[in-house]
């Protein structure tokens, strides 16, 4: 075996890796795991080595490389359309790598014309189409878990996709140095693909990471909401069994009032008796119990900082819509109004809606702020001095709009900062 078919069946590793990240990103769950899915990647490998050894011809290799890719799709929960697509999509980028990497060669004159290539140039152009594929997997990848969960810190990328291409550099020397053999250079390949292997998996690991982390997050401050939640039906029971202890006096007394004819004093008791029973700390009560949790958490923190809250909260009987995302809106949304107004002297108070009809759910928060807002096309930047924080809380509440088909609209008017939301009453794609 000659040293372009070698390079070819080690390089076609790390791309069958590739098109299983992107598939996996674009189309998302599989049918069936485990053996079988290894099992069709590890097919595709072998149809496609296959065919470039034995048949050669230019239109068999891209027909069964198609053919193979549909059949990788087979496997996945999605449309008809959408594995089309993604098909459409990874070939496309397949192409688009290639072209760009044979254009950048010739200019830099590493690879020259006419073809046909010499091995030394076969080699380079194929790592270097590649590699140039990785950073369009990943960046298709990053897309998907932004809808999710948020952006991947900058350093992520940075190592993801600077590490890859300096890898180029040990290739070049080695495979243009004339005293290179065979083995020297399949090495070099090998160790190559083997090393953006390992970037491409750490990458992964620390998403997910990464990811694990922002739910732990989330999930912290809904289970402070069921906590305050929980005490304040707590606080309504124990007022309760207070309040059916003493009943039999109240009820003595209310007595004695109309026995007197005295209606202004026995409506004055019942009132008392009224806000007796009703906990001052349960600012939201409605049927859906997540809502109602983060709610009076919210406005309880907002507050204990003497910050005034008017709220008009209707929720539909069935809310489709993730608790973690609620959370994450609601808590963010919160979070934003209220440290601003915390810069602000005086009066302050935030005006926040969560409405439902004909399927939609709108949410609206407004509150006053103090400085100007930036704006960098839809990314709002922060006058913060920790630069690397800034607009993470609305970038997140935008995410978890956009998982379910919504719209989210920023404005401001003088010192005043409102958010709209419009989204769907529906589980998230």
């Amino acid at each position: 075996m000659n040293i372009r078919d070698s390079v070819y069946l080690v390089s076609t590793i790390f791309q069958t890796v590739l098109i299983y990240k992107f598939i996996t990103a674009f189309l998302g769950n599989e049918i069936k795991s485990g053996v079988i899915k290894y099992a069709l990647y590890i097919g595709y490998y072998l149809v496609i080595s296959f065919v470039y050894l034995f048949v050669r011809v230019p239109s068999v290799i891209i027909t069964s490389n198609i053919f193979m890719l549909i059949v990788l799709t087979l496997n996945y929960e999605e449309t008809i359309k959408r594995k089309s697509l993604s098909v459409i999509f990874i070939y496309a980028a397949s192409i688009l790598s290639e072209a760009i990497s044979l254009a950048s060669l010739r200019i830099l004159n590493i690879v020259r014309e006419p073809f046909p290539f010499t091995d030394n140039e076969f080699i380079i152009s194929r790592i270097t189409a590649l590699i140039l594929l990785y950073p369009l997997v990943l960046l298709y990848s990053n897309r998907s878990f932004s809808k999710n969960k948020g952006e991947a810190p900058p350093i992520f990328w940075f190592v993801a996709i600077f590490v890859p291409f300096a890898t180029l550099v040990p290739s070049l020397l080695i495979l243009f140095d004339p005293q290179a053999n065979y083995w020297a250079m399949l090495l070099t390949t090998a160790m190559v693909f083997f090393l953006n292997f390992l970037i491409f998996y750490f990458y992964g690991e620390l998403i997910s990471l990464y990811q694990n982390k922002i739910e732990k997050e989330i999930y912290q401050v809904q289970l402070k909401a069921y906590s305050n939640q929980f005490n304040l039906l707590e606080n309504q029971a124990n007022t309760m069994k207070t309040f059916k202890h003493d009943i039999i006096n109240h009820l003595i007394s209310l007595s004695s009032f109309l026995d007197n004819s005295d209606v202004e004093s026995a409506v004055s008791y019942l009132k008392e008796m009224h806000q007796i029973i009703l906990s001052k700390d349960e600012y939201v009560k409605i049927s859906n119990p997540a809502i109602s949790s983060i709610m009076n958490y919210r406005i309880g923190e907002a507050h204990r900082l003497d910050i005034n809250v008017k709220h008009d909260i209707s929720t539909p009987d069935i809310l489709n819509v993730s608790t973690v995302d609620l959370t994450a809106i609601i808590g963010n949304l919160f979070d934003n109004a209220i440290e601003a107004l915390t810069q602000i002297e005086g009066d302050r108070e935030i005006i926040f809606s969560f409405t439902y009809e004909n399927g939609l759910i709108n949410i609206a928060m407004e509150n006053e702020f103090l400085g100007d807002i930036l704006f960098n096309g839809e990314e709002i930047l922060t006058t913060k001095s920790n630069k690397s924080e800034h607009g993470l809380g609305l970038l997140s509440v935008r995410n978890s709009v956009i998982r379910y088909n919504g719209v989210m609209e920023v404005t401001t008017n003088s010192n005043t900062f409102r958010v709209d939301i419009m989204m769907y009453n529906k589980k998230p794609h």
